[in-house]
């Protein structure tokens, strides 16, 4: 069963601002700058769609497939995209995951936020294995996500697992999430054609912002 933030859609935004202040949001708009115009972007995962209005105000020509697992979440990025005026994005609203992408379909830029920390590391690995595929050649995929430095200062390790223990335990009640600890970013990562061309952090290094570029690798 696939995590559902039907249950926390309508306060899920709120809740994140309360705890992160605005990190949560400046680690997915510091991103943004690396979609070109007249790209076609996969957001997968993208909640309420507040990251829309960041990129209407972008004003480039995109073309967008907003993929999202939670139906009310999905409503709510519908609501958004609809108060945003005058801007240059061509929006498709799907409910699904990766699994509902056609083989045909490809990207010029997939952006994963706050998603791979959902799943326990066989799954987030099948995941990104799947994601790949649709990436475009010289494509770029942007995350952003929890992050622990476990070479850091042990008080700052220990209040950041501290947080993490309660947020999973708090969402897996909430909506069925399948793990407890967050997978190896770095190693999920490895084994694919992108290489890693910036990096980024936020709340103290609890979030990471990264951007890997898939461009052919030297033999």
């Amino acid at each position: 069963m696939r995590a559902s933030f039907d249950r926390v859609s309508w306060f899920y935004d709120p809740l994140a601002k309360l705890i992160f202040g605005g990190a949560i949001q400046k680690s997915q708009v510091v991103l943004l700058p690396f979609i070109p115009a007249q790209t076609s972007v996969l957001i997968l995962g993208g909640g309420t769609g507040w990251l829309l209005r960041d990129l209407a105000r972008l004003q480039l020509p995109l073309k967008i497939t907003y993929l999202e697992i939670s139906p009310r979440m999905l409503t709510k990025a519908k609501k958004t995209l609809a108060g945003i005026s005058n801007h240059f994005l061509q929006v498709d609203f799907r409910q699904g995951n990766e699994a509902s992408l056609a083989k045909s379909e490809m990207f010029d830029v997939i952006f994963t936020p706050f998603v791979l920390d959902l799943y326990p590391e066989h799954l987030a690995a099948a995941m990104v294995e799947h994601l790949q595929q649709h990436l475009k050649l010289n494509g770029k995929w942007l995350v952003a996500d929890f992050y622990l430095n476990f070479n850091q200062a042990h008080w700052q390790k220990w209040w950041q697992q501290s947080l993490l223990k309660a947020m999973y335990a708090f969402f897996s009640k909430l909506c069925q999430l399948e793990t407890s600890t967050l997978p190896n970013f770095d190693q999920l990562f490895q084994n694919t054609p992108l290489t890693l061309v910036k990096t980024e952090y936020f709340f103290q290094g609890f979030i990471r912002s990264q951007v890997y570029h898939h461009i052919l690798k030297p033999l």
